[in-house]
């Protein structure tokens, strides 16, 4: 009996340690002082849906003002070059009650509810 593929869609998962230098320049990124190094993530891992680039996206800093968006570590696995970039929220909504998708505006992939960590 041949075996029918996995059905579920899966996320990237892949990792990546924040340069330290990338702390301040977050931070610096952002007005009002109201965040702190603690604030920003030092490891953060891709969460989009599985795929063959590589260049990969993780959250290092939601901002909490309505609307802001989230600073992205952007960054590619065959070079190491690391990135930042401000990108505003996925603005899609789920029809069967999920929650909202938690990835960055216009996003490649599938949205959050429909992809797993499996």
């Amino acid at each position: 009996m041949t075996a029918l593929p996995d059905p579920m869609r899966h996320v990237c998962n892949q990792e990546a340690k924040v340069p330290d230098k990338f702390a301040d320049l977050v931070l610096s990124k952002v007005p009002g002082g109201k965040y702190s190094a603690s604030d920003v993530e030092r490891t953060v891992r891709c969460t989009l849906e599985e795929h063959t680039i590589p260049v990969h996206y993780g959250l290092i800093l939601e901002l909490s003002e309505p609307k802001s968006g989230a600073v992205w570590a952007v960054w590619d696995s065959t070079d190491g070059l690391f990135s930042l970039q401000t990108r505003a929220d996925c603005l899609a909504q789920p029809t069967n009650g999920s929650s909202i998708c938690t990835e960055f505006s216009q996003h490649p992939g599938g949205h959050t509810w429909e992809l797993t960590d499996d």
